[in-house]
């Protein structure tokens, strides 16, 4: 864990000027517990102690326990609150930010009725955690004005969402990551290839492997989404991802050694223009592939069971 507290004091540092805009500020939360949500809250409370913010943070999980056995020095810093989208108990009082980050992926329905029960929740800035999967498909890298056709009924679900939420909300629509506390039973192609590495088994990849993606390390999302938080413009979305582009073989072989490639046909590519986000806000990426696929190898190689 030394190693993950040592790149998130390093993020929180850089982005200095950022956290004021928080002090004393009582904020909601939704996914908090999840991959990105673990990156928020080991940026935030960081940021927290550091600057003597005076923050209170307040988050939704389907399950407090387990969430303190997987990370303690996150949990007791929190007030959690137990349950799901659709039916906990929300809080009655007001909150100066929300991020609705929570996605209730086995019912696209319990999603959009989420976002309904998140807006009720009074707040003066709101962040809504979309995806790039509202896009239609197409050959990228996508800015904000391709069209919205989703292939998916998760992207539709997500796009209803947004134009639910639309004029309170700020949008961050998310392609592709990694980092420390990615699920390595996600599905996702960068988990797998996680996942097979650590227990030292050859990638296989059962397309031709020239299918191009982009990741951004986590570390980068986390201040990405702060900075959308706080600084964005409600009613806009700005995607959030990487601008280096990988096919899926060579990001494999960034991982392991041992690769395999069985298909002939390629997938559609899935790449963002983050143009928008670094004009309007001044975001950047401050951590290349190379050394964001060595972070999160190293982090799950220090944690017990990795795997489970």
């Amino acid at each position: 864990m030394s190693q993950l507290r040592d790149e998130v004091k390093k993020l929180v540092l850089a982005a200095g000027p950022l956290w004021s805009e928080l002090a004393n500020a009582r904020l909601f939360m939704t996914g908090a517990t999840g991959f990105f949500g673990c990156w928020l809250l080991e940026t935030l409370l960081f940021a927290n102690q550091h600057y003597q913010l005076g923050l209170q943070v307040t988050a939704l999980t389907r399950n407090p326990e387990r969430f303190h056995s997987k990370a303690p020095h996150l949990a007791s810093q929190i007030q959690l609150i137990p349950g799901d989208m659709q039916n906990a108990t929300l809080p009655s009082e007001s909150f100066t930010h929300v991020v609705h980050g929570a996605a209730e992926v086995n019912s696209d329905h319990g999603l959009l009725l989420g976002g309904k029960r998140m807006l009720e929740v009074p707040s003066e800035r709101f962040l809504l955690i979309s995806s790039g999967g509202v896009y239609a498909p197409g050959q990228g890298p996508l800015t904000e004005n391709h069209p919205t056709q989703p292939a998916t009924a998760y992207g539709q679900a997500k796009l209803q969402l947004e134009n639910l939420c639309q004029e309170r909300a700020v949008i961050a629509r998310c392609f592709a990551f990694l980092g420390p506390y990615l699920a390595l039973d996600s599905g996702l192609a960068a988990a797998d290839f996680l996942r097979d590495a650590l227990q030292e088994k050859p990638i296989v990849i059962q397309s031709n492997g020239q299918t191009r993606r982009s990741y951004l390390y986590a570390g980068d999302l986390a201040i990405w989404l702060w900075t959308l938080l706080l600084k964005g413009t409600p009613g806009r979305a700005y995607n959030v991802g990487s601008m280096q582009i990988t096919t899926v073989e060579q990001l494999a072989r960034r991982i392991s050694p041992s690769v395999q490639v069985l298909g002939k046909t390629a997938g559609l590519d899935y790449l963002p223009d983050t143009g928008r986000a670094q004009r309007e806000l001044g975001l950047r990426q401050t951590v290349d592939l190379t050394e964001a696929v060595r972070s999160t190898l190293n982090w799950f190689k220090s944690i017990p069971s990795p795997l489970t």
